[in-house]
């Protein structure tokens, strides 16, 4: 008796995810916002508005920062070429010109501002990821973490909790100290735990929050995830109230998967 359900054909073979980090980009897509810069500069000049003109410059620079294959400063020399010839056209003036031009570099300046934050940033996570990958067992992973996230945050109190196989989260031996187990009250650890999100709160609710930390005023959490499983959480502690903002969530987030994935080599290998 047939019931309906259809095989999948072992020739089928599963659909390949897109990477988030390496983003093919067309060399149609920077033409087609090359053409719409010239076409809004035809149609500002004609309809004699700086407002418009202003628009198109603005976000043909950044549609092609984004979606081209060219260099910023390429961009940016394309966008100014096109603002000093419809100057030199005495389609717009030289006040209206140099101030677009000046908000093209306060555009490029952000750009260059957030890459070289990247920059800054992704050496100090190798190096995050290296004092990790020589530990000899899970506890030690978790307190040296918890080690290089106190140095990157001094002024707060800093939390790593593991996971063992019953789902109980606890703090591992250090220092001769026994690990203590954290009870199943609810809080933002416990949330972080079961959603597998991570949290951040700018005015920390001691009944309904529950920090690690009893003086917190505010709070951000991220788990331990590795393979799908969640190892831990890591939750960091500050005294002044809106202390955290959503970037330093999404750090977090990525230096507690970091975190885990040490944790589950040392996990497998015992």
């Amino acid at each position: 008796m047939k019931l309906g359900f259809r095989k999948k054909k072992q020739t089928e073979k599963p659909a390949a995810r897109k990477s988030v980090i390496f983003v093919h980009k067309s060399f149609w897509t920077q033409i087609g916002w090359i053409v719409f810069l010239l076409a809004g500069s035809y149609a500002s000049a004609a309809c004699s508005s700086v407002s418009l003109f202003a628009l198109v410059l603005i976000s043909s620079f950044l549609g092609l920062t984004a979606f081209g294959r060219w260099a910023h400063r390429t961009n940016l020399a394309i966008c100014s070429a096109v603002a000093i010839t419809g100057s030199m056209t005495d389609i717009f003036s030289w006040t209206d010109v140099v101030l677009l031009l000046a908000a093209m570099c306060v555009a490029c300046g952000f750009v260059l501002h957030y890459r070289d934050m990247m920059r800054s940033v992704l050496p100090e996570m190798s190096a995050f990821a290296d004092v990790l990958s020589y530990c000899a067992s899970d506890a030690e992973a978790a307190w040296k973490a918890q080690a290089l996230l106190q140095r990157m945050q001094p002024s707060c109190k800093v939390f790593v909790l593991l996971a063992d196989g019953a789902g109980v989260l606890y703090l591992p031996e250090h220092d001769g100290k026994p690990s203590r187990k954290l009870s199943r009250a609810g809080g933002v650890v416990w949330k972080c735990y079961a959603g597998m999100l991570p949290y951040r709160r700018v005015s920390v609710v001691f009944e309904k929050d529950l920090p690690l930390y009893k003086e917190a005023r505010s709070l951000i959490a991220a788990p331990m995830t590795a393979c799908g499983e969640v190892l831990g959480v890591i939750e960091i502690d500050s005294r002044i109230p809106s202390f955290f903002s959503a970037e330093d969530k999404d750090k977090l987030s990525l230096l507690a998967a970091l975190t885990a994935q040490a944790v589950y080599a040392l996990r497998a290998k015992e």
